[in-house]
């Protein structure tokens, strides 16, 4: 039964004061890290969405567009149709066409003056068996005593070189990573995080397909095991997870499952995987607990748990407290000591000095009598 997603993400600003103004969404039978991977031939709807009101006249400056050229108008308008719809409230500009090649869409605001209002781009990558280009094996199914993963891809036409992205993202080659002219792709020593889909792509983004390699939900870092948080303060606890297809991921509280409430507690995405990272605002001291992060997928499962321990915000400051107290109270006492020696030693200076006199007056006596004599 073939499966259908639903695709979102946020272009964020790409330089300092770039406004992130549009949200693409869609359906398609697979997608991961804001790329679609369609069958070929196969129809893809996508809608781009403003992230503020736009009224009717500026709605006309919304454009889909691949390398700067609007698919909307003209001759480049049988790539796809283009129309306006409202869903469940909320209008989108939308753009229906067939998956035929590799292309990278733009959903933009063509507008004089709104230069720095960034745009939302999406690749579309196509596979399958009515695709120009073949990637094989289709699928492969990771394990983790594999020493090497070997993909390839190869066409009937004469193209010069491919690339390889990774989850939607540039391989280049390194120590883990052999990328050969014949379109051939080794992956040294593969883990967990190397599970994904890969995608051979022509140099000139003429055709292209991909490939699954699938395995089990993995979280890749379980070192910590307890978190220190202020009273008051927003803790996050991330689950990094890696696995195909996608991992599901919830979260327990002493085993208790936790929801979104769009208010104190909330789930943001990790790595491009949905409610990766839970959020805990303004925390009070009854969220000390144990949180779990369970990910699962259809080859496997992975859980690990973190102690969240909610501390007063002047817990920090009592060892250094205690430590400036020692500290006063040892100059204290070497005050007092100090204080005390010197008047002992002043003490015994004076009845030095009083001994003395006591011993030389007799002879000063003696003298005189000696002299009266005389």
């Amino acid at each position: 039964m073939q499966a259908i997603y639903l695709l979102f993400f946020f272009l964020f600003p790409s330089f300092s004061h770039g406004f992130a103004v549009f949200e693409i969404s869609g359906t398609v039978d697979v997608f991961k890290n804001n790329a679609v991977y369609a069958q070929y031939g196969q129809e893809v709807s996508l809608f781009c969405t403003p992230k503020i009101s736009l009224s009717s006249n500026e709605k006309r400056f919304v454009q889909w567009t691949i390398k700067g050229v609007n698919i909307c108008e003209g001759s480049q308008s049988m790539i796809g149709s283009c129309y306006w719809r409202k869903h469940d409230g909320v209008e989108s500009f939308a753009v229906k066409l067939k998956a035929e090649k590799p292309m990278k869409l733009s959903c933009i605001y063509n507008r004089m003056g709104h230069e720095d209002w960034d745009n939302a781009t999406i690749q579309i990558f196509t596979g399958g068996d009515s695709n120009p280009i073949r990637v094989f094996p289709r699928y492969v199914d990771f394990n983790e005593s594999d020493t090497t993963i070997e993909l390839a891809c190869s066409t009937n036409t004469s193209i010069g070189s491919f690339s390889w992205y990774h989850n939607n993202e540039l391989l280049r080659p390194s120590d883990k990573v052999l990328i050969f002219k014949n379109g051939t792709l080794i992956l040294s020593k593969p883990t967990s995080k190397e599970t994904g889909i890969y995608a051979c792509i022509a140099k000139n983004w003429s055709v292209g397909g991909f490939v699954e390699v699938r395995g089990k939900a993995t979280i890749s870092d379980k070192h910590q095991v307890s978190k220190n948080m202020l009273y008051g303060e927003t803790a996050e606890l991330s689950c990094p997870v890696y696995g195909y297809p996608i991992p599901n991921i919830i979260w327990k509280r002493e085993n208790e499952d936790l929801t979104n409430d769009s208010g104190r507690i909330h789930f943001e995405n990790c790595n491009g995987i949905a409610n990766g990272t839970l959020i805990i605002r303004e925390a009070t001291y009854d969220d000390r607990a144990s949180y779990t992060c369970i990910a699962s997928n259809e080859f496997g499962s992975d859980n690990f748990t973190v102690l969240i321990r909610v501390k007063d915000k002047l817990a920090a400051l009592w060892p250094f407290l205690g430590i400036v107290t020692e500290v006063v109270i040892l100059m204290i006492a070497i005050f007092i000591f100090e204080k005390r020696r010197t008047k002992h030693e002043e003490l015994e200076m004076k009845e030095t000095r009083e001994q003395k006199m006591t011993l030389t007056a007799p002879n000063n006596n003696e003298k005189e009598l000696r002299q009266r004599k005389s």
